[in-house]
């Protein structure tokens, strides 16, 4: 997350690239491959950063699979406190994960 922060902040678009990719690899946006996913990286907050980048990125495909995790993995008081560095998810979003 913090590479996707840096290379959105200064525009290195190089950086960028390969970074929302392979936030792509661990969000994939194919439904059959999320408990793929799931069972080898268990969702965390995490997820509540990766709803925040695929936002900030303009990243859709990112986005579902994320806010996913934010509804199955996340507990109750990880959505609403939001996670570490700060990151929760907006009034919207939260919304759509309650």
């Amino acid at each position: 997350s913090y590479r996707i922060r840096l290379a959105h902040k200064y525009d290195i678009k190089d950086l960028l690239q390969i970074s929302v990719y392979q936030s792509k690899v661990l969000y994939p946006s194919v439904v059959f491959r999320w408990t793929d996913i799931e069972n080898a990286h268990p969702y965390s907050t995490r997820a509540i950063a990766a709803v925040n980048l695929a936002r900030l990125t303009e990243t859709p495909s990112v986005l579902l699979s994320a806010l996913y995790a934010c509804c199955q993995r996340v507990p109750e008081e990880g959505l609403l406190d939001g996670a570490k560095h700060a990151d929760v998810l907006d009034r919207v979003d939260l919304q759509r994960c309650m």
